[in-house]
């Protein structure tokens, strides 16, 4: 049985990037935001069943001393499957890979936090 689950990754420093408020995020973000996690090379935050990603994503980005770039997404899980991550980095970059377009959903002086929603 499938479980809903919010996963906030950290995208290593050569993935950054800072788009400008109003701007659409690139689609070439999510390409290389794809092979990142697909790879293994995106730090996973937080994996939940609940909005509380938000507080674990803010302890987070009060530790971070460069600019950070986040992606928030919303999936349907195994239990089992969420646990692992090397499958779940595969679902993960194939759920990026679909749906190549996302929100901004904040930008601050110090972190970018995207979102995308998969079914």
């Amino acid at each position: 049985m499938k479980h809903h689950y919010f996963i906030v990754l950290e995208l290593p420093g050569e993935s950054n990037l800072k788009i400008t408020e109003g701007q659409e995020v690139p689609r070439s973000f999510w390409e290389n935001a794809a092979t990142t996690v697909g790879n293994g090379n995106a730090k996973i935050i937080c994996t939940r069943q609940d909005t509380g990603v938000s507080e674990d994503l803010r302890k987070h980005v009060t530790k971070v001393k460069q600019f950070t770039t986040y992606i928030l997404v919303s999936l349907r899980l195994n239990r089992k499957v969420s646990k692992k991550n090397r499958t779940l980095n595969r679902q993960l970059s194939q759920c990026i890979s679909d749906t190549a377009t996302g929100l901004v959903l904040e930008n601050d002086t110090n972190f970018s936090l995207y979102t995308i929603e998969a079914a």
